[in-house]
C-alpha cells in the first residue's frame, strides 16, 4: 500500500498523466524527461524497472533511443543521457544489461566457432580442387610419380585463380593438360 501511494505522488508530480496501455510509470517519466521522478520511481521497492512496454522497450531503451534521436534538441538528448545514466546506476537496471550481453557473447562465440570451422574446411579442401592429376601410365594403367618434362610447367603453377580452367587463361604461357 505504502508503494502505491509513493507512486501516486510520483505521478501526481508528473501531472496526473494518462498511462498508455503496455506503458509502466517509469516510461512515461522517462517520456517526460523528468529525472527526478525516474530517481523516486527507482526507490519504490518491488516496482519492476526492467517492465516492456507494448513496443517491446524498458524504459533505458527509450532513453538510448531518444538521446540518439537527431530530432532532438542538444537539451534534450543531455535529459536523456541524464537519465539513462540514472537508471544504469539502479542494481536491477545494471544486472539487466549485463545478463544482455552475456547472452549476447554466446551468441557471438558461436557464431565464430561456426565460422572457424568453416575457414578450417575450406582450408583443408581448397587445395584439393587444384591439385592436378598424375598422368597415367598406360602400360599398368596406374598413376605414375613421374611427371614428365612437358607438364612440369604446369604443375608448378601457382592456383590462385579460383574457378578459372587453365586452358581459358591465354595470358599465361602455359602447356595444356591432355
Amino acid at each position: 500500500m505504502a508503494n502505491e501511494t509513493r507512486l501516486d505522488q510520483i505521478r501526481q508530480s508528473l501531472g496526473n498523466p494518462d498511462i498508455p496501455d503496455g506503458q509502466t510509470l517509469l516510461h512515461v517519466a522517462v517520456e517526460a524527461m523528468a529525472v527526478e521522478a525516474v530517481r523516486n520511481i527507482l526507490e519504490v521497492p518491488h516496482f519492476d524497472v526492467n517492465a516492456e512496454n507494448s513496443s517491446g522497450k524498458t524504459a533505458l531503451e527509450l532513453a538510448v533511443d531518444r538521446s540518439l534521436d537527431r530530432a532532438a534538441s542538444d537539451a534534450d538528448a543531455r535529459a536523456f543521457r541524464n537519465i539513462e545514466r540514472v537508471l544504469l546506476g539502479h542494481d536491477k537496471v545494471s544486472a539487466f544489461v549485463d545478463r544482455l550481453y552475456r547472452e549476447r557473447q554466446v551468441n557471438v562465440d558461436a557464431a565464430n566457432a561456426i565460422l572457424l570451422g568453416a575457414a578450417l574446411i575450406a582450408t583443408i579442401t581448397f587445395p584439393g580442387w587444384f591439385t592436378l592429376p598424375l598422368p597415367q601410365d598406360t602400360s599398368t594403367n596406374a598413376p605414375s610419380l613421374q611427371v614428365p618434362p612437358t607438364n612440369a610447367r604446369a604443375i608448378e603453377f601457382p592456383f590462385f585463380v579460383w574457378w578459372v580452367p587453365l586452358q581459358a587463361v591465354p595470358t599465361l604461357d602455359c602447356p595444356k593438360i591432355k
